[in-house]
C-alpha cells in the first residue's frame, strides 16, 4: 500500500477532540495517522459530501440525487459510449 503524507489544517476544538478520541481508542497519540485513516475510511465518499452539504447548505439528499443520476446515465451507456436502449419508432 501506497501512503500519502499530508499537512491539514483543522478547527483546533475539531482536532483536541479527535485527538482525545484516537488517545482513548489506540491508548496514545502516537497513532494519529491510524486514527485519521480509519475515521476517512469508515465513511462513503457520499456519505461525507452529504454530510458537508447538509452542514454547510441544509441540502439533504442532493448528493445522493446527483449520484445516482451519474449512475443511471452511466449505466444507460454502452461500452463506446452509445446509449444501449433501442430506439422505438
Amino acid at each position: 500500500m501506497a501512503t500519502v503524507k499530508t499537512t491539514l489544517v483543522l478547527d483546533e476544538k475539531i482536532w483536541s477532540e479527535f485527538r482525545r478520541f484516537v488517545e482513548a481508542a489506540y491508548g496514545t497519540t502516537r497513532k494519529m495517522s491510524a486514527g485519521v485513516e480509519e475515521a476517512l475510511g469508515s465513511f462513503t465518499p457520499v456519505a461525507v459530501l452529504e454530510a458537508f452539504c447538509v452542514k454547510r447548505w441544509n441540502c439533504l439528499g442532493l448528493v445522493s440525487f446527483i449520484s445516482r443520476d451519474r449512475k443511471s446515465k452511466a449505466e444507460g451507456q454502452g461500452i463506446d459510449g452509445e446509449n444501449d436502449q433501442t430506439d422505438e419508432r
